[in-house]
């Protein structure tokens, strides 16, 4: 009973860290309703998060992807100092489904065919050069 309201109160300082100073770690702060697996020890709360980062490195935030990455990391609130550490990383699996992909592949391919039709009038480098800083 006194562990588990220890790691209460322990939780809650995290939360309430991490809501006065979100700074201390942006993504945990982005992330916060998605903290579990929380462990207390010597004055340390540990937890982790779970990422999941597009299998191409395409941005997803927000969006639901073709195909991602599981990643688990493993995080240390020091509750005396007030600080967030990554302790560690790893990639539990992925999710895939090649269809999707494919399609999604292909929807970001036509997107940039407008910027690749600029280029089909360039002759030499020094213009594709010139053209690609009017696109910028």
């Amino acid at each position: 009973m006194a562990g588990e309201l220890a790691l209460e109160r322990a939780i809650t300082t995290l939360m309430e860290a991490l809501q006065e100073h979100p700074y201390i770690d942006r993504d945990v702060a982005e992330r916060v309703r998605r903290i579990e697996n929380f462990e207390l020890r010597d004055g340390v709360l540990y937890f982790t998060l779970e990422r999941h980062p597009h299998v191409l490195g395409f941005p997803t935030k927000g969006i639901a992807s073709a195909g991602y990455l599981i990643i688990e990391q493993r995080y240390s609130f020091d509750l005396a100092s007030k600080s967030i550490t990554l302790s560690a990383e790893s990639c539990t699996g992925m999710n895939v489904r090649v269809e999707w992909l494919v399609d999604e592949d292909i929807k970001r391919f036509l997107d940039t065919s407008s910027e690749m039709n600029a280029y089909q009038t360039c002759a030499t480098e020094v213009e594709v050069r010139a053209c690609r800083g009017k696109s910028s």
